[in-house]
């Protein structure tokens, strides 16, 4: 109502992923990756209940958490990987740490036990390969090639996803393998933006800012 600041947390370096609320311990909480590391911020006062290091080339931390219950997942560019931690109240505890998801732009989506997502690491002699990881473990179900690093949503059982030069697939939710539906050229360009669905459309918008929307309604 008057604009006067609620709370200011510690000083910490930038980032450029959005805070990401959640509930743990009976207290509500904000998990958000700055470029120090992840740091755990009570919602009400803003102050941090637990920090874990997490450092990239060119300090740069892009993406957001991904939390389910008290289990809280990132995944950052520059082959830095990803990692899943324990959230007790007021500290965290390490499940896995691995190579095989490096989000560079856009975040996995979590889809039941799995996670959907673009990996830019080139550990494995592969680049820009879309994934699918087991949440729990960090194991890899599958890869595809050829849609570069591009982004990704998820609609229920759907996986929405745009390929880096503006394909637009749909495809099953499935950790068996990748699964198409269907597939077209969409828009031209880059693409690094996430798709959105509203209303039965799905808007997509390239680095030049050019909007474009498909009909997604059933005929």
């Amino acid at each position: 109502a008057t604009g006067a600041p609620a709370w200011k947390s510690e000083r910490y370096q930038p980032a450029y992923g959005t805070p990401a609320p959640f509930s743990a311990a009976g207290k509500e909480f904000l998990a958000t990756i700055k470029n120090d590391g992840l740091v755990i911020l009570g919602a009400a006062d803003g102050k941090t209940h637990a920090s874990e290091e997490w450092k990239t080339r060119f300090s740069t931390n892009a993406n957001t958490p991904i939390i389910r219950g008290d289990q809280i997942f990132i995944s950052t560019g520059y082959g830095r990987g990803c990692a899943l931690y324990q959230f007790s109240g007021d500290s965290l505890e390490p499940i896995y740490t691995s190579k095989n998801m490096s989000n560079h732009m856009s975040n996995c989506v979590l889809v039941g036990d799995h996670l959907y997502g673009f990996d830019g690491n080139t550990h494995t002699g592969h680049t820009r390969v879309l994934k699918c990881l087991e949440f729990s473990s960090g194991e890899e179900r599958w890869s595809q090639a050829g849609l570069g690093i591009g982004a990704i949503c998820a609609a229920g059982d759907r996986l929405i996803i745009l390929s880096e030069k503006g394909e637009l697939v749909i495809a099953r939710a499935s950790p068996e393998k990748f699964s198409p539906i269907q597939r077209a050229q969409a828009s031209s360009g880059r693409h690094w933006n996430v798709p959105v669905l509203s209303n039965g459309f799905i808007y997509l918008r390239n680095a030049a800012g050019r909007l474009t929307a498909i009909d997604a309604n059933p005929e």
